[in-house]
């Protein structure tokens, strides 16, 4: 049972501090960086000290038991203790709060050393093999070593308690999608953390006073497990979460973006090898998914001369029948008139230059997000809407006189001779 649960732990562990320190090369004076990665290390040490394939070759030679696991994990909480300081001061004043606290748990640290030591020869290597699965069991009747965890647990607790009380504060803080979830993540392990140091004190209590309590033992170490896999998750979360939100905005853009280069092949500097692996491909997710953006608003732009004001004004009527309004409404005239320019272009029809400077393709604005927040809903219209379907479907009907009727029934709706619709 316990390498099942550390065994994960030091797998998760591993993989965010690989995710981390690559984060940290690229930035390596970020103290932000530092700390979680220094969290990370020593969180991933903890766990591999809790497995009993490692744990139990290092008792029986040393005849210390359980110092391998309590000091990395004391020190893990120090360390998440300092980067929540990081987070919240200034980080000339946080490292005046740093270097103050971090006497205390280094006297707590050192307490916990030389109790552990003190007990070296107590317990014996049989002793240790047998009870592998369940050393608190043995740690909870052993003068010193449980004096040594109950000071594990109480500085522990304090240090769970306080960071799932400065996550929530920070939460409210930060407007970022994934680092408010990253955030919650993190209170959630704290809160196992804490319930984890709490179960073993009370079990450790329990024993001292001749009850044995032994599911609050199992308790604290499942909560100590899960915790630890939310822990790391949480700290990636803000890294991993907008990439993974990257490779769906480049996958959902795809269907426009395809239109768009088989008809103006010219506005893409490369075309992916093989498109759905390159979909999911997460590395240079940011680069990828610029250059779509940037190739399909170059495609637009080549495609303008095409755009029809018939077509335009059609699916605009339709859509307000449909009871569309604002931004939706926009993407589906919009995408009524890129899907029959594409259609005129392919069949090589003259352009309707003189609507050029009457249909301006809309601009996204000053970042990323928000030529995203317009090109998704585009392509949703360019790929599903049956507005535009029909009213690229009606085209080669429309004329002046239906299109005159199409502006004469809006006008009298603005003007309230007939309801609207």
């Amino acid at each position: 049972m316990r390498a099942a649960i550390f065994l994960p732990m030091a797998v998760g562990c591993m993989a965010s501090l690989a995710l981390r320190v690559d984060s940290l090369r690229r930035d390596p004076h970020n103290p932000f960086l530092r700390s979680v990665c220094v969290v990370l290390a020593l969180t991933t040490t903890g766990a591999i000290a809790g497995i009993p394939a490692v744990a139990t070759p290092l008792e029986t030679s040393s005849g210390i038991v359980a110092v391998w696991i309590l000091v990395p994990v004391t020190a893990a909480g120090a360390a998440v203790w300092s980067m929540f300081l990081l987070w919240t001061y200034p980080l000339s004043r946080a490292a005046g709060k740093i270097r103050a606290g971090l006497v205390f748990y280094v006297i707590a640290i050192a307490v916990i050393i030389a109790l552990t030591v003190e007990s070296q020869g107590s317990i014996t290597a049989e002793e240790i093999i047998r009870n592998e699965e369940e050393p608190e069991s043995l740690w909870a009747v052993t003068p010193y070593v449980r004096d040594a965890y109950l000071i594990y647990t109480a500085v522990t607790g304090f240090i769970w308690a306080n960071a799932a009380v400065s996550s929530v504060l920070l939460v409210r803080l930060v407007d970022r999608r994934w680092l408010r979830r990253g955030l919650w993540t993190l209170f959630s392990a704290y809160v196992l953390f804490f319930l984890h140091a709490a179960s073993v004190a009370g079990y450790f209590i329990s024993v001292r006073v001749g009850s044995d309590i032994p599911v609050l033992r199992d308790a604290g170490l499942i909560c100590a497990g899960l915790a630890g896999i939310l822990s790391t998750a949480g700290v990636v979360l803000p890294t991993l979460g907008p990439r993974w939100d990257r490779l769906l905005w480049y996958r959902r853009l795809e269907p426009l973006w395809s239109a768009i280069y088989e008809t103006v092949p010219h506005v893409a500097l490369e075309r992916p090898g093989t498109t759905r692996l390159d979909g999911w491909n997460p590395w240079g997710s940011d680069f990828r998914v610029y250059r779509r953006v940037i190739e399909i608003r170059d495609g637009i732009l080549a495609l303008r001369a095409h755009f029809d004001r018939e077509v335009g004004a059609l699916a605009r009527h339709l859509g307000h029948a449909a009871g569309q309004t604002g931004s939706e409404l926009d993407a589906t005239v919009m995408a009524a008139q890129l899907t029959a320019a594409i259609r005129d272009k392919q069949n090589g029809l003259s352009p309707h230059r003189q609507d050029i400077t009457e249909n301006p393709p809309r601009s996204g604005g000053h970042d990323l997000d928000s030529e995203i927040d317009l090109l998704l809903p585009l392509t949703k219209a360019f790929s599903t809407s049956q507005i535009v379907r029909t009213a690229t479907a009606a085209r080669p009907r429309l004329g002046g006189p239906a299109l005159m009727a199409v502006n004469d029934e809006e006008d009298q709706e603005a003007d309230g001779a007939v309801p609207a619709r």
